[in-house]
């Protein structure tokens, strides 16, 4: 009876091992897979798929997260967020505003005040300087084109407080750089 256990025992460990055994393969077979799929969510696969020019400027808001190219030589801007792409040929961009849904009315109206006076930079100082906490952060850009008029793209989906700093000089250099893009290229 013992050497019936101990048989049964010595099966039952071999048959462990030969399971980790090909668990181990299966998951080195799939590892180029895995890793190509890591590699193409990364902004940079987007952008040599897009062909977008090797002398367009990018600025971002959180590095290779959350950005914007400006791509000249196409005259398209770039928005990205992940993996995600946005993509604005210059003549349909009308304008860019940056929005804020939070918890509580004191950001609301530092930011409508500071739209009033300042336009989307100033919103973003109005609300920072109330110090609330917020529920969502993002872009929203109007075209003139009736498939597509707005597209609202998320920054920040948080319920806590967070240094705005960063996003002051995004978003600031983005409806700057939306304004020059209007100068040069009217639609």
């Amino acid at each position: 009876m013992s050497n019936h256990g101990m048989v049964v025992g010595i099966v039952i460990i071999i048959i462990f091992f030969v399971l980790m055994i090909l668990m181990l393969i299966i998951g080195l077979i799939n590892l180029p897979k895995a890793l190509e799929k890591k590699e193409k969510e990364k902004p940079e696969y987007k952008i040599r798929e897009l062909g977008i020019s090797s002398n367009a400027t990018r600025f971002d808001y959180k590095p290779n997260i959350i950005g914007a190219i400006v791509d000249e030589e196409k005259q398209m801007l770039y928005l990205f967020r992940y993996s995600r792409f946005y993509q604005f040929p210059f003549q349909t961009i009308k304008k860019v505003d940056v929005l804020f849904d939070d918890a509580h009315n004191d950001a609301f109206w530092g930011a409508l005040a500071g739209d009033a006076l300042f336009g989307a930079v100033g919103a973003i100082g109005g609300a920072n300087a109330m110090q609330t906490y917020y529920r969502k952060i993002s872009l929203m850009i109007y075209t003139n084109t009736i498939s597509n008029p707005q597209t609202e793209i998320e920054l920040e989906t948080n319920n806590n407080k967070i240094d705005l700093s960063d996003l002051k000089r995004f978003s600031g250099r983005l409806v700057h750089t939306v304004e020059l893009i209007k100068e040069k290229y009217p639609s």
